[in-house]
């Protein structure tokens, strides 16, 4: 049985998973403290994203020095990145984690291995609803990650290659082709980040909190690398383009195939335990 046939509806791990989990998150979502967070943080960086966006498809560029109200929005786009990334992962890997140690926790886990459900249509279907209950905000983080893309491309990029090096380069197009690099990288992070949380609760008891912290502190450390990576390509796309694609390439298939063998291991995992 293939991943694909088990996350449609036919899946009734999907359903059922999916409904809870989006009763979690907004439950745990209302407030005021919630929404002026979101007003104050995210909402500028995402209409700022947004126009950039826009003004690179336009192939708008800026080659004076960045103004004042320019390099606030720059900076505001940097804390955002910097900032939803790791929370959106830290809250995938915990409702990935919960959607089995809740089942643990209500002895409902012995139950469901016992039915007809088969094991990776219950992995999967743990995997896939803990993803796409967060779908908006991986949606947001790859719309800040694209935004600041842009705006390197609108503003400081054409600054460089103007002060610099005297040329002019073909900035659209630049975006155009890291676009859906920097999409399906995000896709497959998140993706990565769910599985992590599904195969650190299937252990049991014993080795369920030394798989959780294993596993959180690796992911944490596979952040920081790939922001690192993601700024080292921005910083070099005006230098070496073709270097930065070759990069951003790579960390697609690390991240490919780091998605993979944790799924095989949580397949493998689930069976002996």
């Amino acid at each position: 049985m293939t991943l694909v046939k088990t996350l449609g509806d036919n899946n009734p791990i999907v359903r059922a998973e999916f409904k809870h989990q989006r009763f979690v998150i907004e439950r745990g979502r209302v407030g005021w403290v919630w929404i002026a967070l979101a007003a104050l943080l995210v909402v500028p960086s995402l209409v700022a994203s947004l126009g950039y966006i826009g003004a690179i498809l336009l192939d708008y560029q800026a080659y004076e020095f960045l103004n004042n109200w320019q390099s606030n929005i720059t900076l505001m786009l940097v804390v955002a990145n910097m900032s939803m990334y790791p929370v959106v992962t830290l809250m995938t890997i915990g409702l990935a984690r919960n959607s089995i140690s809740r089942e643990k926790d209500k002895h409902t886990w012995g139950i469901l291995r016992l039915t007809n459900i088969q094991n990776r249509q219950l992995i999967d279907g743990k995997w896939w609803a803990s993803l796409w209950a967060l779908n908006g905000d991986h949606g947001m983080v790859n719309l800040l990650r694209v935004g600041l893309l842009a705006t390197y491309l609108v503003t400081a990029m054409p600054v460089l290659h103007a002060q610099n090096l005297g040329i002019i380069a073909p900035y659209r197009l630049y975006f155009l082709i890291f676009m859906p690099l920097f999409i399906i990288h995000g896709l497959l992070d998140a993706a990565l980040s769910a599985i992590i949380g599904i195969i650190a609760a299937i252990p049991d008891e014993e080795w369920g909190t030394v798989a959780t912290f294993t596993a959180m502190t690796v992911r944490l450390v596979l952040v920081v690398v790939t922001l690192y990576a993601l700024w080292w390509i921005v910083a070099t796309l005006h230098v070496n383009p073709v270097l930065a694609i070759m990069v951003m390439v790579s960390m697609i298939g690390v991240i490919t195939a780091l998605f993979v063998i944790t799924l095989w291991a949580s397949y493998r995992l689930i069976e002996r335990v």
